[in-house]
């Protein structure tokens, strides 16, 4: 899962990155969509950098909603390329909760796509 700011130059856009094997708990897909949802740990890299409102070092756990149509559900059968609303809840070590609304895409290989600042 990364987290990619379209406002950065196209070499800067990555703030986040949770790997599968050691930060990504669950992934759940529904007929209403997916939820991932992520540890924020001692490993992530650069602690500095905002996410959500906060610093990440700040954070424990994201979970992200991720609203799909029905028959996109399933993770093997989204398009790559594909906007979809999707709202983060940042929880914090202090036990603050922050929300996020924005677009996501979503992508099935290794290299996220560069979006456009526009």
């Amino acid at each position: 899962m990364k987290f990619i700011d379209p406002e950065l130059s196209p070499s800067s856009q990555v703030i986040a990155t949770f790997n599968v094997d050691d930060q990504v708990l669950s992934t759940e897909s529904s007929a209403d969509g997916i939820r991932f949802i992520a540890l924020v740990n001692e490993n992530t890299p650069h602690p500095g950098k905002h996410l959500g409102g906060t610093r990440i070092g700040l954070l424990s756990r994201i979970t992200v909603d991720i609203q799909t149509l029905a028959e996109n559900a399933k993770l093997q059968t989204i398009s790559d390329g594909t906007m979809y609303a999707a709202q983060a809840t940042y929880e914090k070590k202090d036990g603050e909760v922050l929300t996020q609304d924005f677009d996501c895409a979503l992508y099935l290989n290794d290299q996220p796509p560069v979006l456009d600042r526009d």
